[in-house]
């Protein structure tokens, strides 16, 4: 349970209070303090409540909802401040379209009747999809249509149905029989591509007010990407909200930099910052050759582009201490990571952690060790380990005046 709390609280409960959350709705609005409960050990709402700021009168209404609850009351409230912020709630949906392996929901039978809406993992495609063609043909003949422009042997589903349950399935061009195909023979691209045309063009009144979709360009082909992106903007021009997480440049390429909101770590902590007109007046001759993909990846925009990754395995507390509060000061060119190995409690060498590297460095790009500041003869200072190359992409390196550093630091109380 603590961990899980961890999970919520920023570096758990000792160092964070509370978390707060301010949703702003044009002039209705929504907010929820939430603090830990240490007798339950678990994390409830201290209070929420609704809000409407009028115009006419120039005052906030704010009537309150929960006070010291597990859940919020928000479903039962008859208040009209109340319904109208969670009206516009239930319209903001996340949607996660990652699964798309051979046991992923959207690919075994579905109830024929569960067609009311697309759920957020399109666990309910086939008997979505089923409804549409009944109901919405044209919509959802610009599904097919969308599909069939990265898949160009897609001809149409076929959605098998066996007394209450539809299967998703699909038909090739060339299969003049017209037995189908599985959903299983489709690449994880082409299916997960099929979750999210179906996702933003479905019927108008059928589209939440706001779409929150993470990392959508995982699988997709970069013909796939320009696509969709053409199919977010026009969703967006019709109504809706759409926010994406994402870092590849073919989509960021395809968007304005007044679509973006840059999302930077610094001092523990994430900053959101929209990229407003003062920056793009002051990279305006860079725009006129440049888009937004390729100004985030030369790192102009922040988000840590082109930041090199450095992990430095450390022992104990005070290691750390000293990689957090001093090397991270000289090693400005780098985005430094502290990690403590499990299980390692002493003599870490990079010889003695080259075989747990795999698991430790995700997507860093280069490992050192605090040796590098120890004036020992002998250690660590062969060109064999210098140029040694460690898991899938990170390297060994040796850091520039690191004795120096030492030296400079002997100070340091750990």
């Amino acid at each position: 349970m603590e961990e899980q709390r961890r999970g919520f609280l920023h570096f758990g409960s000792s160092t964070t209070d509370e978390i707060s959350i301010s949703l702003t709705l044009k002039r209705n609005k929504y907010f929820a303090r939430f603090i830990k409960d240490n007798e339950n050990d678990i994390l409830i709402i201290n209070s929420d409540f609704a809000g409407f700021y009028s115009q006419i009168s120039e005052i906030d209404y704010n009537p309150s909802i929960s006070y010291n609850s597990s859940e919020s009351d928000i479903k039962n409230s008859i208040k009209p401040i109340v319904v109208k912020s969670r009206d516009y709630l239930k319209q903001c949906k996340l949607y996660h379209f990652h699964d798309t392996s051979e046991k992923a929901k959207f690919k075994s039978p579905q109830d024929i009747d569960n067609n009311d809406f697309l759920w957020s993992d399109a666990g309910n495609l086939a008997p979505f999809l089923l409804g549409l063609k009944k109901d919405f043909n044209d919509d959802y003949q610009n599904i097919v249509q969308a599909v069939q422009t990265v898949a160009s042997y897609f001809h149409d589903f076929d959605l098998k149905k066996d007394n209450k349950d539809v299967l998703l399935r699909w038909q090739h061009k060339n299969d003049l029989e017209g037995a189908g195909f599985s959903a299983n023979n489709l690449s994880d691209g082409t299916a997960k591509f099929i979750c999210m045309v179906t996702l933003f063009l479905q019927p108008k009144d059928m589209h939440p007010k706001t779409i929150v979709l993470d990392e959508p360009e995982i699988g997709l082909h970069l013909d796939a990407l320009t696509v969709l992106s053409e199919i977010i903007k026009a969703v967006v021009n019709d109504g809706s909200q759409v926010i994406i997480s994402t870092q590849p440049v073919t989509l960021a390429n395809c968007f304005e930099p007044d679509d973006f909101i840059v999302v930077d770590y610094e001092n523990d902590e994430f900053k959101f910052e929209r990229f407003g007109k003062d920056k793009q007046e002051a990279l305006k001759e860079w725009f006129e050759n440049y888009q937004m993909g390729t100004t985030w990846e030369e790192n102009l925009l922040g988000g840590y582009a082109k930041m090199t990754r450095l992990l430095i395995p450390v022992e104990g507390k005070s290691e750390r201490k000293f990689v957090d509060q001093i090397l991270k000061l000289y090693l400005s060119d780098f985005n430094v990571y502290a990690y403590n190995p499990q299980g390692m409690k002493s003599n870490i060498s990079v010889d003695r952690v080259s075989e747990k590297l795999n698991s430790l460095i995700h997507n860093c790009d280069f490992v050192t060790t605090l040796y590098e500041f120890n004036d020992l003869e002998g250690v660590n200072n062969s060109k064999e380990i210098s140029s040694q190359r460690i898991g899938k992409n990170a390297k060994y390196i040796k850091i520039q005046n690191a004795l120096k550093i030492r030296e400079e630091c002997q100070g340091f109380n750990a």
